[in-house]
């Protein structure tokens, strides 16, 4: 099958001194095998200090390619930026944030975090939960910015777990949080004003 990122994720896997990769690519060219090569290639980059991944829209983001992915992240602890797009993935669950969460644990020289999951409707509290946990262990974060607008499950207590872990993070300096449309809140909205 064809995979239109086959030869620049071959070249990338053999840029061992590489430290800043930025990545938007074409959801039309991006195939499921695109995933696996990329994983690949990072897994080979050990160096890697800057990372941005704008796989945003892509149909093929199903969780099994995106756990690949996330998991190939464990061997980046070099990583002191990480900015992942995966808005509008409608068929992301809690499996891929569990997958996010133990590569996260391995980061520890994060100093800033932006992960868009806008649009992703699946996740739910426990998804959310588990995530924020891995966060905590992330006491060199700076800046940390979490989209999960248009989400149909999380509900305020995602968002009370979200305000326990930005308590824990003692470096912290800039937060952006985004829960736009998130219909459980709209539904239960006084209950965040407490």
């Amino acid at each position: 099958p064809y995979d239109g990122f086959a030869q620049p994720s071959l070249a990338l896997g053999n840029l061992s001194s590489l430290t800043s990769l930025s990545l938007v690519v074409n959801p039309s060219m991006f195939t499921e095998y695109s995933f696996h090569n990329l994983a690949s290639a990072l897994k080979r980059l050990p160096n890697l200090v800057y990372l941005h991944l704008n796989l945003a829209r892509n149909e093929k983001a199903i969780d099994e390619h995106v756990q690949k992915l996330f998991s190939s992240l464990k061997t980046s602890t070099s990583l002191r930026f990480l900015d992942l797009n995966l808005s509008f993935q409608n068929s992301l669950s809690d499996s891929a944030l569990e997958t996010l969460k133990d590569s996260l644990k391995e980061l520890v020289l994060l100093k800033d975090l932006s992960l868009d999951f806008n649009g992703a409707e699946r996740f739910t509290n426990k998804g959310v939960e588990s995530l924020c946990d891995s966060l905590q262990k992330l006491q060199d974060l700076c800046s940390l910015a979490l989209n999960f607008g248009s989400n149909q499950e999380i509900d305020e207590r995602a968002v009370e777990k979200m305000a326990q872990t930005l308590e824990c993070l003692p470096a912290l300096k800039e937060v952006g949080l985004t829960l736009v449309k998130c219909s459980k809140l709209v539904e239960n909205g006084n209950s965040l004003a407490r």
